[in-house]
């Protein structure tokens, strides 16, 4: 004898309908309250994402910044090895590379 097993519903939409049931019997004011309750909740999450997004953005320049060095790191010390100090020219030159990328992977909130 086997049993017919009928699909359970995704947590999602189990949560979904209880929502939906809730807010079908909630009166004006509490309606109310949960649309700002939700508003603020998505505004402190943009405000998390914004955070999150920019610390990546500085620490995908800075891995950017340490690949240049180590890509011309050869031309670095043969540099430094004929004159005893490295170029600032071929430094500010990586930096420069750096700083552009970081500014093209800035995030506007």
């Amino acid at each position: 004898m086997s049993k017919k097993l009928t699909p359970q519903p995704e947590p999602e939409q189990r949560e979904l309908s209880s929502v939906l049931e809730y807010l079908r019997s909630a009166p004006p004011a509490l309606l109310e309250a949960f649309e700002l309750s939700r508003l603020n909740h998505i505004a402190n999450m943009r405000e998390e994402l914004s955070s999150i997004l920019e610390r990546m953005a500085h620490e995908m320049a800075e891995a950017r910044l340490a690949r240049l060095l180590l890509e011309h790191r050869r031309d670095l010390l043969q540099q430094s090895k004929g004159n005893g100090a490295v170029s600032l020219d071929s430094l500010s030159e990586i930096i420069s590379q750096a700083k552009l990328l970081a500014e093209r992977s800035k995030v506007e909130p």
